[in-house]
């Protein structure tokens, strides 16, 4: 009965991978080999079959094996597993050239299998052409792949070639594996083999959503890709003294195993990514650093050290969200590692629009010194930068106003940022207005354009009254009681400006007083100066007296009495007195000087 499908984890590996253009129905797939066939079946298999010469399998020597209708073979019993599982941890002695979930019932060709030769030397190979994956209706999505396996005895005893030939692949797991009802999604097909033990091989892409279909990535596709040989969609392995020659195994890795490679695909930072040797043979002196390229981005940086896995950072050189935490998942292990650099920008423009939490594939390609192709493969789990920066304003500034524009110096605004800050910018003047309040608005982007705010307010106050300065004390003579006096005008500076000039002065001065004169100036803040100013008015001026005019008179006696008239006076200000020192009587015979005496209020 059909199960729901088991989760996966797929070790990615690298070898030697020549990427080829072409398209569906390669023409990899040889002709022949189908003497026999395995009768319409959901995962069934044949008995054991004799494959025409024997063979060494990593060191256990062979002459039959078993056909699986799910897309393998295996040598030590049959196998009707329909969702692929690890084959690196299979714990099975098996080839799976698409171990994915095979239905001949509904639809298609069945598999047939038998012996041929190829290039004159005797073959045994299974077709699984125009095969139909497991779903309970009816379609027309097929499948076809062949394995061929070729006697290689001049090479060394038990000896043999082992292909993968590839036509067509339009789907990737039957619906009990969790596919959808054309056979895409749920739990992927997986390629490669294993002793069952201690060695094992997958290719890149091996159990990754859609990798290896037609219309899948051109790093994975298997029809567009070739190993160790010119036609596309076909991929030679040579089993040599029991040993299977991948010729290099590298491991990549973005970020630590222990992680969820989560990288902020917005940051303005760099990422690094790790060449790991797996073997004895996986020296990554070997790598031509400058052919490499990670979707077509060359590394900005390399350098060969024995490390853990690395971590991805920030412009800052902090380590992104995700990864914080991460001790590294690949420990030191006393073989050269080759490290890697790459523009975290660039790859995103590469890889183009993705959505936050979108699993996405990275394919690593390039050569050896010997020109052997190279590619590695390993996903990433974005992080799309949606946060604004926080902003943190500069302090308010109040600042006294210096004329009617100010400069000030307001300070810098900063900002926190997930990914990285790129840039900062306010809308502040070059001056502020007196009197008023100014509010900056400070702005912050990261590199996705997500942009945060905060204001800072600027207040220019002017406390400081005008400077006045006053008109020179008057001093002058009274003209009447009231003088009319010309006592000048006040000036004033004040650095906003003065608005007004004003003074108590009165019409006239009052004689003999002094009158101080209170002159103010006031600018547009209504902020007020005052400066004084006397202004006295004296009277030094003496009344002008007329005396009455001369008597001669007759004596009427020793003395006589005589009516010698009154004097008159006038004065600017006022006579308030008029005297003589004329006596009561005058002596007979004698001339007598009265002198008449005027005062004013002076």
């Amino acid at each position: 009965m059909k199960r729901k499908s088991i989760t996966l984890l797929m070790l990615l590996l690298a070898f030697a991978l020549v990427v080829q253009t072409t398209t569906a129905f390669a023409g990899a797939i040889r002709s022949g080999f189908n003497g026999n066939t395995l009768p319409r079946n959901d995962d069934g298999s044949t008995g054991s079959v004799a494959i025409g010469f024997p063979i060494d399998f990593f060191g256990a020597n062979f002459t039959n094996l078993y056909v699986n209708n799910n897309g393998n073979v295996t040598f030590d019993s049959s196998l009707s597993t329909y969702t692929p599982f690890n084959i690196i941890t299979a714990g099975r002695q098996i080839i799976a050239p698409f171990f994915g979930d095979v239905d001949t019932n509904s639809g298609g060709s069945p598999v047939t299998y038998g012996s041929g030769t190829v290039n004159g030397r005797p073959a045994f190979g299974v077709n699984w052409v125009n095969v139909n994956c497991y779903y309970s209706g009816s379609h027309t999505v097929l499948n076809s792949f062949q394995l061929v396996m070729i006697e290689r005895g001049d090479t060394g005893t038990n000896n043999f070639d082992f292909e993968f030939n590839y036509d067509q692949i339009l789907w990737q797991a039957g619906t009990a594996s969790g596919g959808d009802n054309s056979c895409l999604g749920g739990s992927p097909a997986r390629v490669g083999f294993s002793n069952g033990s201690t060695t094992s091989f997958e290719l890149p892409g091996s159990g990754v959503n859609n990798a290896f279909l037609d219309s899948g990535p051109a790093s994975t596709s298997l029809i567009h890709n070739s190993l160790n040989s010119t036609v596309p969609g076909r991929y030679v392995f040579a089993a040599r003294n029991g040993n299977i020659q991948v010729e290099f195994n590298y491991a990549m890795d973005i970020l630590p195993g222990t992680c969820t490679n989560e990288v902020a695909i917005d940051s303005p930072g760099t990422m690094t990514v790790t060449i790991i040797g797996t073997n004895n043979d996986s020296d990554v002196n070997l790598i031509n650093v400058s052919s490499l390229a990670l979707e077509g981005v060359a590394p900005i940086s390399s350098s060969i050290a024995d490390i853990s896995s690395p971590i991805a950072v920030d412009g800052n050189g902090n380590p992104l969200p995700g990864d914080a935490n991460c001790s590294g998942g690949n420990a030191a292990d006393g073989k050269d590692d080759l490290v890697l650099i790459f523009p975290i920008p660039a790859i995103a423009s590469a890889i183009g629009p993705v959505n936050n939490g979108d699993l996405v594939g990275l394919s690593l390609t390039g050569s050896l010194n010997d020109s052997t192709a190279l590619l590695l493969n390993d996903s990433i789990t974005v992080l799309s930068d949606t946060t604004a920066p926080v902003v943190t304003a500069p302090a308010d500034v109040t600042a006294e106003a210096t004329g009617p524009q100010t400069a000030v110096a307001i300070g810098t605004a900063t900002a926190t940022d997930n990914v990285g800050v790129v840039s900062i910018s306010s809308n502040a003047p070059a001056n502020y207005t007196a009197s008023t309040t100014t509010v900056v608005t400070w702005t912050a982007c990261d590199a996705a354009g997500n942009c945060g705010t905060a204001t800072q307010n600027v207040t220019i106050v002017d406390t400081t009254a005008p400077v006045v300065t006053a008109p020179a004390d008057v001093t002058t003579e009274a003209t009447g009681p009231q003088t009319a006096v010309a006592i000048g005008s006040a000036t004033a500076t004040d650095a906003v400006g003065v608005v007004s000039i004003s003074s108590n002065q009165p019409a006239d001065y009052t004689a003999n007083t002094t009158t101080v004169v209170t002159w103010t100036a006031c600018d547009a803040a209504g902020n007020c100066g005052t400066a004084t100013q006397n202004v006295s008015i004296v009277d030094t001026t003496a009344p002008v007296v007329t005396a009455p005019a001369d008597v001669t008179v007759e004596a009427t006696g020793p003395q006589t009495a005589v009516a010698i008239g009154t004097a008159t006076a006038t004065d600017a200000v006022g006579v308030v007195s008029i005297s003589s020192d004329a006596p009561a009587d005058y002596t007979a015979s004698t001339t007598t000087v009265v002198t008449w005496t005027a005062c004013d209020a002076a």
